[in-house]
């Protein structure tokens, strides 16, 4: 059965995307990565191409960290292999600081100071949402790889485009529809005072008795908080069929109700999504717990070959990458970062000027790209297909339901 939600006729409305406490360390950041020549080929060498990422480094690291260490990941890889038709990236990175004034300093930075030719943000929707006008008024393009408000895909936001991420209301009718199938009547819903909240919230809400769900009990928690025992036992005295979580990347929401015998099975969205989850709560324990996942074809932890072979690619290029480091938000980079780079290609292809028009112009006529098959044949292929048009700049909207089974992250029946 198949349980992917496409992109329909959605409201427009403000959101962000995992929304976490975790702290990571930015040791062994790396803002320039740059290829270069010898002597010899000097003067046959292409003038280098800037690109930027805007990347929640500090305030929202869990995203902004482990999302630019993706990015530099694509940029090593492309550089390695000669560039792009000849000309090497050098990458610029921009602290968004996880705040509308970090969104607009770093957006400032990278199209005024910089002057990157295209932009990568692996920050939450928090930063990237108050940027978009500075990018639009630059005409630089930018493509946002984690946050999921649906206002970066707003037409009058020409220049922002979303891959892999999809917009929240396509992620609530997965939730919703995989919760049917579930035949879960009743559920409870525990979520953060968050951005991402402020949207998905409301949407769950008003999307549920269409399915035939109500939730019994919804309860907010501070991000950073270590103590969830008041909202367990608020959403465990309705005597839900299961618990919906937003957030709580280290399941501690999960570990707290089962140390009280609240044994219902629980559902997380698409942010946690990652091997981090399970090692914290633990393997077994973790068993049958459920996400969605939007960041790649299969997730760090499944033992295919192509993502076999993308972490031992990682490990090589970062032998000693800060705790935390790669996760789902480095797929998204990775991702992302070739998407721009199959933009920058098309550009020169038609041998015209890499203005942030002629870029735009080029992404739009993307369809179905796939890093690895479609183009790039040296990447890693863990990326659904990108396509967008004129009208719609979110790339892919599949939402595929995912449980854990023997530890790891597998596609649920």
């Amino acid at each position: 059965m198949d349980f992917s939600i496409k992109w329909g006729n959605m409201k427009w409305n403000r959101s962000g995307r995992a929304l976490t406490s975790l702290a990571l360390v930015a040791t062994g950041c790396v803002t320039v990565v740059a290829g270069s020549s010898g002597p010899a080929d000097a003067a046959k060498a292409k003038s280098p191409i800037i690109i930027g990422n805007m990347a929640d480094l500090t305030g929202n690291a869990t995203v902004g960290i482990p999302g630019n260490y993706g990015v530099q990941f694509a940029v090593k890889q492309i550089n390695a292999h000669g560039g792009i038709d000849g000309h090497k990236l050098v990458l610029d990175t921009a602290d968004s600081q996880f705040s509308v004034s970090g969104g607009i300093g770093a957006a400032r930075q990278l199209t005024e100071s910089d002057h990157a030719k295209i932009v990568i943000n692996t920050s939450a929707s928090d930063a990237a949402i108050p940027s978009l006008p500075i990018f639009q008024a630059a005409e630089t393009p930018i493509i946002v790889a984690a946050g999921s408000d649906p206002e970066i895909v707003n037409p009058a936001n020409s220049f922002a485009f979303m891959t892999p991420a999809v917009p929240v209301p396509v992620d609530v009718q997965a939730y919703l529809k995989y919760m049917k199938k579930e035949h879960y009547t009743s559920v409870g819903l525990i979520y953060p005072t968050s951005a991402l909240s402020s949207v998905e919230v409301p949407d769950l809400e008003d999307a549920a008795p269409a399915y035939g769900i109500t939730f019994a009990a919804t309860q907010s928690y501070v991000v950073g908080t270590n103590d969830y025992s008041s909202q367990i036992a608020a959403v465990q005295a309705t005597q839900p069929q299961a618990v919906f979580v937003i957030g709580d990347f280290l399941g501690n929401v999960f570990k707290q109700a089962r140390d009280v015998g609240f044994g219902v099975p629980f559902l997380y969205d698409t942010s946690v999504t990652d091997p981090l989850l399970i090692n914290s709560i633990g393997a077994t324990a973790a068993a049958g717990v459920v996400s969605f996942q939007t960041q790649a074809t299969q997730l760090l932890g499944a033992k295919t070959p192509p993502m076999t072979t993308w972490v031992k690619e990682f490990n090589t290029a970062f032998p000693s990458p800060p705790s935390g480091v790669p996760s789902q938000f480095s797929l998204e980079g990775y991702e992302a970062t070739f998407v721009a780079a199959q933009a920058l290609l098309m550009t020169l292809n038609t041998k015209r000027s890499l203005t942030g028009n002629n870029i735009h112009n080029e992404l739009i006529n993307i369809k179905g790209f796939v890093l690895g098959k479609t183009g790039f044949k040296y990447a890693v292929p863990i990326a659904y297909p990108v396509s967008f048009t004129k009208t719609n700049h979110a790339g892919d909207d599949t939402v595929t339901p995912v449980v854990v089974q023997n530890g790891i992250w597998v596609k649920a029946p």
